[in-house]
C-alpha cells in the first residue's frame, strides 16, 4: 500500500480509501481492479482471503468486491468489524451462477449486492458510489412534530447519536414548514393534541412534492390504529415509546439508509439501464425530443444511430449467460466508441440507440463503420444490424425518429435501408411523399461518386454511385433521412431506376469524352426481385448507347441469401446483357461461400466485420486470405469497403485483396458532374 492510501484510510473518509477486489483468479481481479479506475475509484487487487484480512487491518477499504468462489462452507461474515474503520464497508459479491443457492450464501456472508458475471464494470462502479455514500445526499436531517412533549426524550437521544434534530410544535403549520426546509425524515407524535396524526400525514401526501419524505409514528398509545393509513399516509413504521435508546437510533438509521438508496436508485433508474449501464429508453427518447425542439445547427447535425445486436448463434440466443455477456460487450463498446457528449441507450433485450452531435455525413459513417466492424469482431459472437437517422427532417416526433432509424438498420438493404415499416408518423409520410415526387418528377435528385481503389497501383477506373436528394436550397438531404419513407411509400423501385437511368447517362457522355469508367451501383430488395428490371435496363442501356461491362449491379449478401432464386434470375438476365455482379457486406454470414460458388459473381465487397482490425490481428489475416483465395477461384475480385486509414493497406494487399474504398482516400463528390445536372428546375 502506498503512504497516499494509508492516509486516505487513516483519514476517516471512504471516500479515500481503495475499494479491495478480491479474486482467486490473479488476471481477472487486476482487470476489474484497472476497470473500476476508469470510473473514479481507487483500487487493490489480491488473490485471498488472508491477503485482504492483513490489508483490511493495515488500513480499511471503501468497500469489497469478492468472487463468490472465495466464500467458505461456514457461511459466517467475510467482513467483521474492520480495525479503524469509522464506517460500515460494504461488500459486492460476484459470481458466475446466478442460482438463488449462490446467492443466499452471499447474504450469510454479509453482502450487500450480487453481481452475476459477465456484467459492465460502470454498472458495479456505479453501485460502489451508492452503497458508500457517494449520493450527495444529506441524510441526517430530522423533523419531529410534536405539540405534547411526548418526544422530548426521542429527541435528546436522537441528538446524541449525531442526528440534526429540529422540532416543531404546531402542527398545523407542518406544510409551511416543509417548504421552507424539507428533512430527511418526519418523526410526528401518535398523541398529538391539535391533529389527528394519520390525517396530517395524509395532508402532507397530498403534495407529490412530499411524497416520497419517510416518516415515522411514535406513540405511546395503541399502534394498531395506525395499521390501516399505511398505504394513504405513508406511514414507514410506528414506534411504541418509550423506546430503547439503541433501538430508536437503529430504526431511524435503517429507514434513512433505506429511502436515501431507494431515492439514489429511483434517480438512477430514471436515467440508466440497469444491466447495461446506458441510458434508459425513456432518457434517450427525452433527449431526442430536446434535440428535435432544438433549431439550427444542432438539429442539422445531429443524428440518431440504432444498433440491433444479437448471438450469431441461434442455439446462443437461448441461453440467459449468452445474453448476459452480450448486454455487457456491446454496453462497454459503445461507451468506449461514442463520443463523450453522445447519449447512449439500451432500448430493449437486443436493441441500443444513441444520439450523436455535430457530425457530418463522412464522420457519422466513419463512426457507424468503426463500430459496426469493432461489435461484429467482439466475443461473443455478434450479429449487427445498424441504421441512422439524421434529425434534420420535417418531423418532430422523436419515436419516428427512432423508428426511421431502426428501419435504417435492417439487414441487406442498400445505404441501410431496410423494408417498408408501419406508418408511424402519418404527416412526416405525406411530406416526404410530396417531396419524394417532386423530386423524380422534376430530377431534384444528384449522384456521388468514390473512387474504388487498385491496391496493385493500376489507375482508379472503378467508381461506386451514391445517391442524394436537393432541398429547397440546393443542398444535399443524405439517403438516410428519406430512403426509409421511401420504402413506406413504395417508391423505391423508381429510385432505382432513377439511379442506374442517370449512371447510364454518365457513362454515355465520359465515352463521348473518351474515358471509360466502370460505375457500381447498389440495388433494393424489390428491384432484384422485379422480373421487369432486366427488359427494361436493356431498353436504357440501347437508348444510351452504353456497353453493359461497365455497369456493375451490387446486391447485399443477406438479399442473396433470403431472396436466392429472384438474385439468380436477375444475375443471369442482367449478365446476358453483359453487365456484372457484385455482392456487398460478403462474410456478414456463415453461407457466404455457399453463395460465391452458387452466383454469377464479378466482384464481393468485403465485410468490415472481416477486415477490420487486420493490421493487429493475425487470425484476422488468415480469414481474409482463405475468402480472397476461394474468391480468386471463382473469377471474382475483392474489395475491402469501410477503409478508414492508411495502416492497414499492406496488410489488406498482401491478404490478397484487389481494391479498397473508404472515406480516409475520398469522400464521395461529383466527379461526373456537369453543369446541367446541378441546376434545380
Amino acid at each position: 500500500m502506498g503512504a497516499d492510501e494509508r492516509q486516505g484510510a487513516a483519514s476517516g473518509q471512504p471516500g479515500e480509501a481503495p475499494v479491495f477486489v478480491v479474486f482467486r483468479d490473479a488476471s481477472t481481479a487486476e482487470r476489474l481492479a484497472a476497470s473500476l479506475r476508469d470510473f473514479g475509484l481507487r483500487t487493490r487487487h489480491m488473490i485471498n482471503l488472508d491477503m485482504f484480512a492483513n490489508a483490511a487491518a493495515a488500513a480499511p477499504p471503501r468497500a469489497v468486491v469478492l468472487d463468490h468462489a472465495l466464500l467458505g462452507s461456514e457461511h459466517q461474515p467475510v467482513l467483521p468489524a474492520t480495525p479503524g474503520a469509522t464506517w460500515r464497508v460494504p461488500l459486492v459479491v460476484v459470481g458466475r451462477d446466478p442460482a438463488m443457492a449462490h446467492r443466499l450464501e452471499a447474504v450469510r456472508a454479509g453482502a450487500d449486492a450480487w453481481f452475476t458475471r459477465p456484467f459492465n464494470p460502470s454498472v458495479l462502479a456505479r453501485r460502489l458510489h451508492q452503497l458508500t455514500g457517494n449520493d450527495g445526499a444529506d441524510a441526517g436531517n430530522l423533523l419531529l412534530v410534536d405539540d405534547t412533549g411526548a418526544l422530548a426524550s426521542a429527541a435528546a437521544t436522537l441528538s446524541t447519536a449525531g442526528f440534526n434534530v429540529e422540532h416543531l410544535d404546531t402542527p398545523l403549520t407542518l406544510l409551511q414548514r416543509l417548504q421552507t426546509r424539507c428533512p430527511d425524515m418526519l418523526l410526528v407524535s401518535g398523541d398529538l393534541q391539535a391533529a389527528d396524526s394519520g390525517e396530517l400525514l395524509q395532508a402532507v401526501r397530498h403534495d407529490s412534492r412530499y411524497y416520497g419524505i419517510p416518516a415515522l409514528v411514535l406513540t405511546a398509545g395503541d399502534k394498531r390504529r395506525f395499521d390501516g393509513l399505511a398505504a394513504s399516509a405513508g406511514i414507514d413504521g410506528v414506534v411504541g415509546l418509550p423506546a430503547p435508546t439503541d433501538d430508536l437510533q437503529a430504526i431511524v438509521t435503517s429507514r434513512l439508509e433505506r429511502v436515501t438508496r431507494l431515492q439514489a436508485s429511483a434517480r438512477y433508474l430514471a436515467r440508466r439501464d440497469p444491466d447495461s449501464g446506458l441510458h434508459s429508453a425513456a432518457h434517450l427518447l427525452a433527449e431526442l425530443r430536446q434535440a428535435l425542439r432544438a433549431g439550427g445547427r444542432d438539429r442539422r447535425t445531429a443524428a440518431l444511430i440504432h444498433i440491433q445486436a444479437e448471438p450469431a448463434d441461434a442455439r446462443a440466443a437461448r441461453d440467459p449467460r449468452m445474453d448476459r455477456a452480450l448486454t455487457a460487450a456491446v454496453s462497454r463498446r459503445l461507451q468506449a466508441l461514442l463520443p463523450s457528449a453522445s447519449v447512449a441507450a439500451r432500448l430493449d433485450r437486443h436493441n441500443y440507440a444513441a444520439l450523436v452531435f455535430g457530425h457530418t455525413a463522412a464522420e457519422l459513417e466513419q463512426l457507424t463503420g468503426q463500430l459496426l466492424r469493432t461489435l461484429e469482431k467482439q466475443a461473443p459472437a455478434t450479429a449487427v444490424a445498424m441504421g441512422t437517422a439524421a434529425l434534420g427532417g420535417t418531423e418532430d416526433n422523436a419515436e419516428a425518429v427512432l423508428e426511421r432509424a431502426r428501419q435504417a438498420g435492417a439487414p441487406g438493404e442498400p445505404w441501410g435501408a431496410g423494408p417498408a415499416p408501419a406508418d408511424t408518423d402519418g404527416d412526416a409520410t405525406g411530406q416526404w411523399d410530396q417531396t419524394l415526387r417532386h423530386a423524380l418528377d422534376q430530377g431534384r435528385l444528384r449522384l456521388v461518386y468514390q473512387p474504388i481503389a487498385s491496391l496493385a497501383g493500376n489507375p482508379t477506373t472503378l467508381y461506386e454511385a451514391f445517391i442524394r436528394l436537393l432541398d429547397e436550397d440546393g443542398g444535399d438531404i443524405l439517403p438516410q433521412e428519406f430512403l426509409p419513407a421511401a420504402h413506406r411509400l413504395g417508391m423505391t423501385g423508381a429510385l432505382d431506376r432513377w439511379i442506374v437511368d442517370r449512371t447510364l447517362a454518365v457513362l454515355a457522355s465520359q465515352q463521348a469524352l473518351g474515358n471509360h469508367p466502370t460505375l457500381f451501383v447498389k440495388l433494393f430488395a424489390d428491384t432484384v426481385a422485379d422480373p421487369r428490371f432486366p427488359d427494361w435496363l436493356q431498353d436504357r442501356l440501347g437508348q444510351h448507347g452504353v456497353d453493359g461491362t461497365q455497369l456493375v449491379l451490387q446486391v447485399p449478401q443477406n438479399v442473396a441469401a433470403t431472396r436466392f432464386t429472384e438474385t439468380t434470375a436477375m444475375a443471369q438476365a442482367v449478365g446476358a446483357l453483359g453487365c456484372m455482379l457484385a455482392l456487398e457486406h460478403y462474410g456478414a454470414r456463415p453461407d457466404h461461400n455457399n453463395l460465391l460458388q452458387r452466383l454469377p459473381l464479378h466482384y464481393i465487397k468485403l465485410s468490415p466485420a472481416l477486415t477490420g482490425g487486420i493490421d493487429a490481428d493475425e487470425a484476422q489475416r488468415s480469414r481474409v486470405q482463405a475468402v480472397t483465395s476461394q474468391a480468386r477461384a471463382a473469377d471474382a475480385r475483392t474489395i475491402a469497403a469501410l477503409v478508414q486509414d492508411v495502416s492497414s493497406l499492406s496488410f489488406l494487399w498482401a491478404s490478397g485483396v484487389d481494391y479498397i474504398q473508404g472515406y480516409f482516400m475520398q469522400e464521395p463528390s461529383d466527379i461526373f458532374a456537369t453543369d446541367d445536372s446541378r441546376e434545380a428546375p
